[in-house]
């Protein structure tokens, strides 16, 4: 019996120890290029840094959004990028919409949440890291680990945030 019970846990603790498979990153041209592709486009600047944000993404159904979000250093790097999916409350176009979505990046997943026009986004997200050791993840689920912050992103701030010539300095 004793036997029965040792092997899953070997198996798991191998699995849990081996490295998981990284994931290729696409390159910096493919993302901006496929970014600008997409019928839905925003765009600002940071406040707490000096980075380009911008969200790129299109309809999947009646009521669901995917694409990709991004912030570019000075140099048009992208220092984060994720896919994100979500949802949009369906209405005639033009109209203020809400709409909530997620980006999930390596060592965290930004949620946000507020409200979708063609002009602009803009609302709440909440940082929540995700935490590598084991006694850190215990901790999370106890006390977990967030913060909450306001975003504004606009149609016109993705062209301007594309753009090398665009000072990196909030307004």
């Amino acid at each position: 019996m004793l036997r029965m019970s040792v092997v899953p846990v070997l198996v798991l603790s191998s699995l849990a120890l081996t490295a998981p498979a990284k994931a290729e990153s696409p390159s910096p041209k493919s993302l901006l290029d496929r970014m600008t592709t997409e019928p839905w486009r925003y765009g600002g600047l940071s406040g707490t840094m000096p980075q380009r944000l911008v969200i790129g993404f299109h309809g999947t159904g009646p009521s669901s959004l995917s694409g990709e979000f991004a912030a570019l250093d000075a140099s048009m790097r992208p220092v984060l990028a994720g896919s994100l999916t979500g949802t949009i409350s369906p209405a005639p176009p033009g109209i203020a919409v809400s709409c909530a979505f997620t980006v999930r990046l390596p060592d965290r997943v930004l949620a946000f949440k507020g409200t979708c026009t063609p002009d602009s986004l803009s609302g709440s997200f909440r940082t929540r890291n995700k935490p590598v050791l084991l006694s850190a993840q215990f901790q999370n689920v106890v006390s977990p680990s967030f913060s909450l912050d306001q975003y504004w992103l606009t149609a016109v701030g993705f062209r301007e945030a594309l753009s090398p010539t665009t000072a990196l300095s909030p307004r």
